[in-house]
């Protein structure tokens, strides 16, 4: 920065900063970012850059086209570890494990590079660049894998959200924003927002008893509301957000005679509890297509984690409209046009298994090793499961 421009900021920061009542002298001489990304808010075609498809969780693409007749293992390639996150950016399917994160030919499965993991890594692709976030920091690499940068976090990062220049970085103690530039802390908010969905009209948190809407600006923050998560229930996987719902899944408390889980809708503009549908076990992946809301339930207790659970479609309004009922627990599904792609979750033995989004009806199975990550992409479901990622098309 010239030293002008510096004397200057030096000059006004005090009565600036007395304006803008959260802005510090340090923050004015800071360099402004030059990378100022727009995110996905409706992915392109053949990409599926995020664990929710798109920034608002809903898993559905409405680009895909997955098969309706049992398809065929166009190629597997096998990795080390199992794998934990699945992404589809320009060109590329990236796979994170324990143990490496790889980025492959969606063609053909052919490595284009690989890159060692220091733990579970979930990832997350925009605009060229490629989240990598496990226990204790976060990782921005290009899409040909070289490093950007890389920032430690003093507590488990949950989620991470590029937009207008900074990267918002919420963790199991508050949130963090981040320079997209350097990666540098430029802000450290306190209180907890948890796992995130976002729009163009703001952003969405779910964090234990609560939910939340947000007014997201560059590095600020301002709460529009929040509510109370009603009854012995807690948050537990992302919210999803379409239309005028946030739909959230929650978990009973402890020592609670409630039923194991429910999902529950709550208006976007002021937060007021809609309804619900409660389930034996825990929501753990959601999905809104069209027409329909699919629910994958399992046991999330360490000792039965996954052996039991059934997968459930409602209509918009939360009512039932079919099950499959399955001999374990199921993992977030994934959705393209009219089917439904659902896979099994931890000690589960389901097998994948292509639906009728409307009817239910089976329409193929296919059996995988441990939990599966399921994307619908074009007319190709991509399985990452228990030391593979295998390209299943028609």
């Amino acid at each position: 920065m010239p030293s002008t421009r510096r004397a200057t900021l030096a000059s006004l920061g005090a009565a600036t900063a007395a304006l803008a009542g959260c802005t510090t002298l340090e923050d004015l001489l800071r360099d402004p970012p030059d990378r100022r990304v727009t995110p996905d808010w409706s992915p392109a075609p053949g990409t599926w850059p995020e664990s929710g498809y798109g920034p608002a969780n809903t898993r559905y693409n409405p680009h895909a086209t997955p098969p309706r007749e049992p398809p065929t293992a166009a190629w597997t390639e096998f990795t080390r570890g199992n794998v934990t996150s699945l992404v589809v950016g320009d060109r590329r399917v990236y796979a994170g494990t324990d143990e490496e994160v790889v980025a492959l030919d969606p063609a053909d499965g052919t490595r284009m590079w690989t890159r060692e993991a220091d733990g579970t890594s979930e990832l997350a692709y925009t605009d060229g660049r490629l989240y990598e976030r496990d226990t204790e920091r976060v990782r921005a690499r290009s899409a040909d894998g070289e490093k950007q940068w890389e920032t430690s976090v003093p507590e488990l990062p949950l989620d991470v959200h590029e937009q207008d220049g900074y990267v918002l970085l919420p963790t199991g103690g508050g949130s963090l924003t981040l320079h997209a530039d350097t990666g540098e802390v430029v802000r450290d908010r306190d209180g907890e927002m948890g796992r995130i969905a976002v729009r163009p009209d703001g952003l969405y948190g779910a964090d234990y008893g609560t939910v939340g809407r947000y007014r997201l600006r560059n590095r600020g923050l301002a709460n529009r509301w929040t509510s109370d998560i009603p009854g012995p229930y807690q948050a537990y996987a992302p919210p999803v957000v379409v239309g005028d719902v946030l739909y959230q899944s929650e978990r009973a408390l402890s020592g609670s005679d409630a039923p194991g889980g429910r999902l529950s809708m709550y208006g976007v503009d002021d937060g007021a509890r809609q309804g619900g549908q409660p389930f034996d076990h825990v929501p753990f992946g959601v999905a809104v297509g069209e027409n329909r809301v699919f629910v994958g339930t399992a046991t999330i207790t360490a000792g039965d984690l996954g052996v039991a659970g059934r997968f459930v479609a409602l209509d918009r309004n939360g009512s039932r409209r079919w099950e499959y009922r399955v001999g374990g627990g199921i993992a977030p599904p994934a959705v393209g046009g009219d089917v439904v792609v659902a896979g099994p979750y931890a000690k589960s033995t389901t097998p994948v298994t292509a639906l009728n989004a409307d009817s239910g009806r089976t329409l193929w199975e296919r059996t995988v090793p441990g939990s599966a990550e399921l994307v619908a992409v074009e007319d190709t479901v991509y399985v990452g499961a228990a030391g593979s990622v295998t390209a299943l098309r028609p």
